[in-house]
């Protein structure tokens, strides 16, 4: 059997290889990092404060097209791409695209794609991200689960064994299985982006749907002038993820299905000549249950007061790259981000403020500045710095420098 699935892979490749033109093409990101004294990867992504040597990112991308206006895509990847372990790649993109179906106007693109959520989504290679960094909203590990939900005050430290690790508000690289219609419109004034997919925006699985509906992710852009869009982001879908640790409270008390991520973004792009900003405004809700876990799977309380937890927060992220024209491949780059939660009342009866309103996580602000260096088309050398502020007393120590070496190929 093994055998007859190489012949048959073998002979797909021949069959491509004649009637496809192919192109191959990849990212190599090598990197030395130092974190803070306090650092943790649930708060500045380094595992501790030593000085870390690893591949960021190493991409290789495919890209086949069978005709004018079918091609395929594919990308493997070093997986997560935060990892600092480069263990093998898997396939992160691959993708069938039938283009210009009603001219500009509509295109369709099915299997692993990207989600067209927000602008640094697109950004996100180590070639486009000026920065050693991510925004908060890739990044920064949240108080919420994908098996129980909201975690509580203490934020379990546990959390990676029992509780299915943390959510990032969008997971890393932002990859999921599902199908879109794009195009452009009014020669070229509007562009729309919509897909359906098998996960929301935070899901680690986004190869499989675990629930009962698909989720939306979509994007709507106005482009005023040539130095200007703007840009508004929406995305939908059950965030819980069925384990045999909330089977019983699934059956029992809520389904897992009605528990949704909805996610609303406004983006704006100013480039002109040497300068480019980029700027978005982020608020995304979790509808969540609180389950306390006593052993064996069993809880005590799964949705407090009767209702489901709003975990609420705001991200506002502005970046600045400024070329410098007097030296061809020179830039200067910043980013401010500032992350912050709404308050609940704390459902947590072993909490010294249970009953009272508190905020469910810890707001963050993160400030970057980077410098970078093009020697060749290929080479880009990147230095920065950046410093994470946590909404608490007294405050880690969380900052990272880093210098990266970024060969395309």
């Amino acid at each position: 059997m093994k055998r007859k699935r190489l012949l048959v892979v073998f002979l797909f490749s021949c069959s491509l290889t004649v009637s496809a033109q192919i192109r191959w093409w990849g990212i190599y990101d090598f990197e030395v990092r130092k974190g803070g004294a306090d650092s943790r990867a649930v708060l500045n992504g380094q595992p501790n404060d030593h000085v870390q040597l690893n591949v960021g990112q190493f991409q290789l991308f495919m890209e086949a097209e069978l005709n004018r206006n079918i091609s395929v895509t594919t990308m493997l990847s070093n997986t997560p791409p935060k990892s600092f372990e480069l263990k093998g790649l898997e396939v992160h993109l691959a993708y069938v695209s039938f283009d210009n179906l009603l001219g500009n106007a509509l295109s369709i693109s099915a299997g692993k794609i990207l989600t067209p959520f927000g602008r640094f989504s697109k950004r996100q290679l180590a070639t486009d991200n000026p920065l050693i960094g991510q925004p908060c909203f890739y990044a920064y590990q949240l108080n919420a689960s994908p098996v129980t939900g909201y975690l509580d005050s203490a934020g379990r430290a546990d959390a990676s064994k029992q509780y299915g690790d943390r959510l990032t508000a969008m997971y890393t690289g932002g990859y999921f299985v599902g199908a879109e219609a794009f195009g452009s419109l009014f020669d070229g004034l509007l562009e729309y982006d919509a897909a359906v997919m098998n996960s929301p925006l935070s899901s680690s699985v986004g190869d499989y749907n675990l629930d009962k509906d698909l989720s939306f992710h979509g994007r709507a852009a106005l482009h005023l002038a040539i130095w200007g869009t703007i840009g508004a982001s929406y995305a939908e879908g059950s965030f819980l993820q069925p384990t045999r640790t909330n089977q019983y409270f699934d059956s029992k008390i809520a389904s897992l299905n009605s528990f949704k991520q909805s996610t609303y973004g406004l983006d704006l792009l100013l480039s002109y000549l040497y300068y480019e900003l980029n700027a978005e405004y982020i608020f995304n809700r979790f509808d969540s249950p609180y389950i306390v876990l006593q052993g064996d799977y069993t809880y005590t309380n799964g949705i407090p007061y009767g209702l489901s937890l709003n975990l609420d927060s705001n991200e506002l992220l502005v970046d600045l790259k400024l070329e410098a024209p007097f030296y061809p491949g020179l830039y200067l780059a910043m980013r401010y981000d500032k992350l912050t939660f709404s308050d609940i009342k704390d459902p947590d009866t072993r909490s010294s403020t249970y009953g009272r309103s508190i905020p469910w996580d810890r707001g963050a602000s993160r400030y970057a500045i980077g410098l970078g260096y093009k020697p060749d088309h290929s080479v880009l050398i990147k230095l920065g710095y950046e410093k994470t502020d946590l909404d608490i007393d007294p405050k880690p120590n969380l900052d990272v420098a880093a210098c990266a070496l970024v060969i395309t190929f």
